[in-house]
C-alpha cells in the first residue's frame, strides 16, 4: 500500500471498524470503511447533491407525513439490517445507501425550515450547483494528471463521495445542535450570510471531532 492510499485508510478508521470480511474490494484491497459506511456515506452524498442540483428547498417536507414516514422507515431498515446482519455486503451497502440518503434530506430540511420566512420556503434557489461541478471537474483533472495507476484513480474517486458525505451529513447536523442550542428553533428569518455562517462552525465542529478521534 502507497503512502497515498495509506492516507485513506487512516482517515477511515475514525469513522469505521474496517473489518475485510464486510467490506468491498478493490484489485485485492479492501476499501477504507465497510460496505454499510460506504453505503451510508454515499447515500448522504446523493441527497445533499439532489438537493442543491434540484435548485429548491422545500422545508414543508419537514413536517409532511410521507416524508417523516420515509425517513422513519428508511432508518429503521438500517436498524433492522444492524440488528439482523445479514451476510451479504451488498445488503448491509444497499440498507446504508438508503439510510444515508434519509438522514441526509431529513438534517438539511430540518435546518432549512429555519432559513426563510414560512412563505418563502416552498421554493429556494440554493445559487452554487455551477461551483460544485467546477470543483468535480478539476478533482478529476487532478486525479488523471497526478494519480499514475487505476486503482488509485478509483479508490480516489470513491473516497471522495464518501468524504462528500460524511462532511456533509455532520457539518449540517452540528449546525442544527447550534441552532437547538443556542437559538432554541425560534425561526428567526436567517439569510444566506448566516446559512455560510452556521455550516462553517458546523464544519469547523467537524473538523475538532474528526481530529479528536484520530488522536486517540
Amino acid at each position: 500500500m502507497n503512502d497515498f492510499a495509506g492516507w485513506f485508510y487512516t482517515c477511515g478508521s475514525a469513522l469505521c471498524h474496517q473489518l475485510p470480511d464486510r467490506s468491498f474490494f478493490l484489485s485485492n484491497m479492501f476499501l477504507p470503511v465497510c460496505a454499510r459506511c460506504a453505503g451510508i456515506y454515499i447515500g448522504a452524498s446523493i441527497g445533499i447533491f439532489w438537493m442543491i442540483f434540484k435548485g429548491r428547498f422545500q422545508a414543508r417536507y419537514t413536517f409532511s407525513k410521507m416524508f417523516v414516514g420515509f425517513i422513519v422507515l428508511s432508518e429503521l431498515y438500517l436498524l433492522t439490517d444492524w440488528w439482523v446482519d445479514w451476510p451479504l455486503n451488498i445488503a448491509r451497502f444497499s440498507s446504508g445507501l438508503v439510510g444515508g440518503w434519509a438522514a441526509a434530506l431529513g438534517v438539511v430540511s430540518v435546518l432549512t425550515f429555519f432559513l426563510w420566512k414560512p412563505e418563502e420556503q416552498t421554493i429556494k434557489k440554493f445559487g452554487y450547483q455551477t461551483v460544485f461541478i467546477g470543483i468535480i471537474i478539476l478533482s478529476i483533472n487532478v486525479v488523471f494528471i497526478i494519480l499514475p495507476s487505476l486503482e488509485n484513480i478509483a479508490l480516489f474517486a470513491l473516497w471522495t463521495l464518501i468524504t462528500f458525505g460524511v462532511v456533509g451529513l455532520f457539518s449540517v447536523a452540528n449546525s442544527v445542535m447550534l441552532l437547538l442550542i443556542f437559538d432554541n428553533l425560534r425561526h428567526r428569518v436567517y439569510r444566506t450570510k448566516h446559512l455560510m455562517q452556521m455550516l462553517t462552525t458546523g464544519l469547523l465542529m467537524f473538523l475538532m471531532e474528526f481530529a479528536v478521534v484520530l488522536s486517540f
